[in-house]
């Protein structure tokens, strides 16, 4: 069976290209056993793509016993508990949204862009910023290997490019524009 990838060797720096395409990726190393490692591993993920994610949770496990069993509850619950009062009550009541419901028992290996576009469909500015921020807060601690949250999801919001909403537990007016994904205080 011909493989999917070969390994080639150019200022002694190895790389992998791709039989079909001929596109040449860097391994960044100059290590030939460590080179030979990552090849087999490619071509394998092509043979059994079925196993990627059961090889995946073993490695993780071994790591942190932890990974493979968190969902995002735990990480809105630790994203909670941290700031002052006031963010920790605007993530409590924020995080109670049924827009999170499918979200949250869901574990963090196993989340996919899909699962954030679900959130995304309800189309609330706020919604949208605060799962940004969540995502953000669970790729800082190392909790997801990867970003899962989809390029361009600040464009998803269907409705005006701007718009203006209030948190329920202040009087603080924010301006979220879509463009840019940024929120500014509006002056009162």
């Amino acid at each position: 069976m011909k493989t999917k990838f070969n390994l080639l060797r150019r200022n002694g720096v190895f790389y992998t290209e791709d039989t079909t395409t001929g596109k040449q990726t860097s391994l960044r190393t100059k290590d030939e056993t460590e080179a030979k490692s990552l090849l087999n591993a490619k071509n394998e993920a092509q043979r059994q793509p079925n196993l990627n994610l059961h090889l995946a949770r073993a490695y993780l496990t071994a790591s942190d016993p932890a990974f493979v069993e968190r969902t995002w509850q735990t990480v809105m619950e630790q994203l909670q508990s941290r700031g002052k009062d006031s963010s920790r009550e605007r993530y409590a009541t924020v995080f109670k949204s049924a827009s999170y419901d499918a979200l949250r028992q869901k574990k963090l290996l196993e989340t996919t862009a899909d699962d954030f576009f679900a959130v995304f469909k309800d189309g609330k500015v706020s919604i949208v910023y605060f799962l940004k921020r969540l995502h953000n807060f669970a790729l800082s601690l190392g909790w997801i290997a990867i970003p899962i949250r989809p390029r361009g999801s600040e464009a998803i919001n269907s409705r005006a490019s701007c718009e203006s909403f209030r948190f329920s537990t202040t009087s603080t007016v924010f301006q979220s524009c879509s463009r840019t994904s940024r929120c500014f205080r509006v002056p009162a």
